[in-house]
């Protein structure tokens, strides 16, 4: 089976895809109430938190959209350099809230001094993204916490990309909102969403005046993973959780060997597309993101090549928003290091049926790095 290279969904490992393939838990019993503790113990390891992480069926568009539902009746900054940011403050405009939107270079790390200037203002939260899968590009969470640590302001961030195959201290680092989903570094299934709130975070949520959630309101969220058993809010896919359940067991046996073995993923990546000509995007706050982002040689168009590719049973993710048709975007996420090998090899035949041969360099360069 060739694997997927993109972003989202990721190829699931033969335990998660059985764990999913057993009877459904009823989600109101005691067998899915362990089940969603053991899903929340095993991603505070993911997330470095003591707080409870919880699971609903959603997006991570749909959580990230919550924020400004569940925080109403306030300001927010929106800091962003990419893609999947800049949807954040169109989602707090329909949502009826005042944004002050600090919208950087897409290649660049976040401007620390505009956004401490915008925090003086008193916003109820800072929404950043940590990795962003339209560029690759990862931005440092560590100063952005200590800017809000000691102002009413919440640090939110969405780590939906980020969350398993990236470090992430949001107890240390004083994040307040962590939101991620099943479908990517966590290695399950698409069809849940994971939110997890500080104390100052759910205290700034009860005092809201007049949120607008119901179907995603964070509160009832909190209490009905309190109940005896604990429950998910409404009826959650409890097949996909019972994959995340098994994919988490996986990922959390050796955390830190796992994001080791992808940033060693990342690096064979990124040196083998540079040595067929392709340029790999800025990585920002880590030397290898989950995702290689390339602008492939001037003579050959990204979407003619992503094509290419797909007729040799590989697909990778396209460019979007200013960097549609400029760039293709490939994840590093349920590979071994023969996938990453096979998808170069197979670059290097696309490539030269499009009129760009390589000379034979890929072999002899690979061969040093992993020599």
């Amino acid at each position: 089976m060739i694997p997927l290279f993109l972003p989202g969904p990721v190829t699931l490992s033969e335990q998660t895809r059985l764990a999913m393939a057993r009877e459904p838990l009823f989600h109101r019993g005691p067998a899915f109430g362990a089940q969603l503790v053991n899903i929340s113990d095993r991603l505070g390891t993911v997330l470095g938190t003591v707080r409870p992480s919880l699971g609903t069926a959603a997006s991570g568009t749909l959580l990230l959209e919550s924020v400004f539902h569940n925080l109403a009746d306030d300001t927010f900054v929106v800091a962003t350099n990419g893609y999947f940011g800049e949807r954040l403050p169109e989602m707090a405009a329909m949502a009826g809230q005042q944004v002050t939107h600090l919208d950087f270079p897409w290649s660049e790390p976040l401007d620390l001094g505009r956004i401490e200037e915008s925090l003086t203002s008193d916003p109820v939260a800072l929404v950043v993204v940590h990795h962003e899968t339209s560029t690759g590009f990862v931005n440092d969470l560590t100063e952005l916490g200590k800017m809000c640590r000691s102002r009413r302001t919440l640090l939110v961030v969405d780590c939906v990309s980020s969350a398993g195959a990236l470090p992430i201290h949001m107890d240390d680092d004083g994040l307040d909102v962590v939101i991620t989903t099943s479908q990517k570094g966590l290695g399950g299934s698409p069809g849940v969403g994971f939110l997890t709130m500080s104390d100052k975070a759910v205290a700034a949520v009860e005092e809201a005046t007049h949120r607008t959630a119901y179907g995603i309101d964070w509160l009832r969220m909190l209490r009905a993973f309190g109940r005896t058993p604990p429950e998910a809010l409404w009826t959650p896919p409890v097949t996909v959780c019972a994959g995340v359940e098994q994919a988490l067991i996986e990922l959390t046996r050796d955390l830190a060997t796992h994001q080791e073995f992808l940033r060693g993923l990342g690096t064979t990546m990124r040196i083998g597309v540079t040595a067929l000509g392709c340029e790999p995007l800025p990585t920002g706050a880590v030397p290898v993101p989950p995702v290689t982002a390339v602008r492939p040689p001037a003579i050959l168009p990204p979407d003619k090549l992503r094509a290419q590719l797909a007729e040799l049973g590989i697909q990778v993710a396209a460019g979007q928003g200013r960097y549609a048709g400029e760039i293709l975007r490939i994840s590093h996420l349920g590979l071994e290091l023969f996938h990453v090998l096979g998808f170069l090899s197979s670059l290097e035949v696309a490539m030269a049926a499009l009129g760009k041969p390589t000379e034979n360099r890929l072999s002899s360069v690979l061969t040093e790095a992993l020599t």
